[in-house]
């Protein structure tokens, strides 16, 4: 008797044991946000989870012994129940992508599939467990969009571009970038900004891409100078940029290139040809000044003050009429034809400040 109730007591814990198990791994299997699903070997499912049925739109309990032909097109049907086959023929866990049409929309779908066993080692039918990574790849396919726009972008040439570390180490730069500073590309790869920017510039840079590694800001532009391989001084203006990691810290430096070098030696020519007129009309002997359409005077050497008796600061706030003793106001008829002429010869008589 004793012996009889040991052995049903030790029966009673593994049912209960059993029991317990079973419980856990439906738990498992129900709260889960993966669809999980077994089949028999007709493909008709044996098994079909809360969050499967979620994914199709159907009761889970209303496809017990149903297969894929009830929930998919025929097309997709007929790929599904190919793949389970060949899953089960060759007796493998295998995990492939799946894009299917339900009723929220066309999804893809993670699904890894393998063969069940009985226990003689006989096939007996096959599990499944999807997930849902459509939000995953519509991010993966908007990243590779973007990084194919910035790659046109970057090989069209339009500007030097030049990807660094945060180190200031080059990683990768455009023909254009070649181009501007002279290098080859495998040369360039193996320098950093040091290297290629003027002396006297590099400070600036070396604060403004400081502050940018330390989070101050998120980028920054100003005209710099470069040295080429040639050895020549290459005036340009910069933009810089960069990508962060999650944690804040600089993964790369983006940094963008415009040769001005041309418009640099033709504002500097400017200037020195503004500078050269003016200190000739300033010496000049003869009365000089510079009206806007309307008469206004806009400027005047020192000539000019002198005979009118006036200061610079004063007469720029005067108009030619107020200087004027004509008694009619041939000035604005003299205006009119060295606009539409370009000059006008003409005697006229100023009147002075005292």
């Amino acid at each position: 008797l004793v012996g009889y109730l040991a052995v049903a007591l030790a029966h009673f814990r593994s049912q209960e044991e059993l029991r317990k198990s079973r419980a856990l791994l439906s738990a498992v299997i129900e709260g889960t946000s993966d669809a999980v699903y077994t089949k028999d070997v007709q493909g008709r499912h044996t098994l079909f989870n809360i969050a499967a049925g979620r994914f199709v739109g159907r009761n889970p309990a209303d496809m017990l012994g149903k297969d894929v032909t009830q929930l998919f097109p025929p097309e997709e049907a007929a790929r599904l129940l190919q793949v389970d086959r060949d899953a089960l023929a060759r007796g493998t866990v295998e995990t492939t992508e799946e894009v299917l049409t339900t009723p929220s929309g066309v999804l893809t779908f993670l699904n890894t599939r393998g063969p069940l066993w009985d226990a003689n080692g006989k096939v007996m039918g096959l599990f499944g467990i999807a997930r849902d990574i459509t939000e995953r790849k519509r991010a993966e396919e908007a990243l590779r969009k973007s990084e194919e726009r910035f790659r046109r972008y970057f090989e069209l040439g339009l500007v030097g571009i030049a990807i660094t570390s945060p180190e200031k180490g080059c990683l990768e730069v455009n023909d254009e970038f070649c181009r501007i500073l002279g290098y080859p590309r495998h040369e360039l790869l193996k320098m950093n900004w040091a290297d290629m920017t003027h002396p006297d510039d590099l400070a600036a840079d070396v604060a403004s891409f400081d502050q940018l590694l330390a989070g101050k800001i998120e980028g920054y532009s100003l005209d710099k100078r470069f040295i080429g391989k040639d050895g020549r001084v290459i005036e340009t203006t910069i933009s810089v940029s960069c990508v962060r990691k999650d944690d804040g810290s600089v993964d790369y430096v983006i940094g963008m290139l415009q040769d001005i070098t041309e418009r640099k030696r033709a504002e500097k020519a400017l200037k020195a040809s503004e500078e050269r007129h003016r200190t000739i009309l300033q010496t000049a002997m003869e009365g000089f000044f510079v009206l806007d359409l309307k008469g206004r005077l806009l400027d005047v050497n020192d000539a000019y003050c002198r005979m009118s008796g006036y200061s610079e600061e004063e007469l720029r706030s005067m108009r030619i009429v107020d200087l004027s003793v004509a008694e009619t106001d041939d000035g604005a008829v003299h205006l009119q034809k060295i606009v539409a002429q370009g000059e006008d010869r003409f005697e006229s008589r100023h009147r002075r400040k005292d």
